[in-house]
């Protein structure tokens, strides 16, 4: 019960990314590179980004209640069965997130500034909940019965801490995407030349 793979490697390179040097995010990444077409040319991808943003948004919103749903099974020390059914669904959250920051990887080049900061941001949560979530499985797995340990209780608080960052960073993101378009339209509607 392993994290698709692709969301590690996609994870793992735009942590690495955020590491390295500004420039250093073109040289690493595992995503698929799709072949441009006639219309990559006029598409809007920072718009794209943006209904990314929400996709996202969602899906760590689901992944927080499940963890969070999780962490009352523990309180009550139900079956590792019942754990295991929230930390798949919690995986394939983050998976589903993982594909999601892929694509924004792949536009990243062609977004705004405070776009790619974003995507930043977010992919180090990502990989974090990641790497949580696939201990606490690994965790479960090898301690079945021992599901009150405190180890497995930071792993499930941790994916639950995560989650909630991801989701406050895409919902801060989709709130700024939409207060800058508000303003676009109100200075047009104004005829507030540019530069004023």
């Amino acid at each position: 019960m392993r994290l698709s793979s692709s969301v590690l490697n996609c994870c793992v390179s735009i942590a690495m990314a955020m590491v390295g040097a500004p420039g250093a995010w073109a040289a690493v990444h595992e995503c698929a590179a799709v072949n441009p077409t006639g219309s990559s040319y006029t598409w809007n991808f920072k718009s794209e980004a943006n209904t990314i943003f929400g996709d996202i948004h969602s899906e760590a919103r689901q992944a927080a209640n499940h963890a969070d749903t999780l962490a009352g099974f523990e309180r009550a020390h139900v079956s590792w069965q019942t754990d295991g059914g929230q930390l798949q669904a919690i995986k394939s959250d983050v998976n589903d997130i993982g594909e999601n920051l892929c694509r924004l990887e792949t536009i990243r080049p062609d977004l705004a500034p405070w776009q790619q900061h974003e995507v930043d941001r977010i992919a180090g949560n990502v990989m974090l909940m990641a790497d949580n979530t696939q201990d606490a499985i690994v965790f479960g797995n090898d301690h079945q019965s021992d599901l009150w340990m405190p180890a497995f209780h930071k792993y499930t608080g941790n994916i639950f801490s995560e989650a909630k960052a991801v989701s406050q960073s895409t919902q801060n993101a989709m709130n700024y995407a939409g207060v800058t378009q508000e303003y676009r339209m109100l200075r047009q509607k104004m005829r507030v030349p540019s530069h004023s």
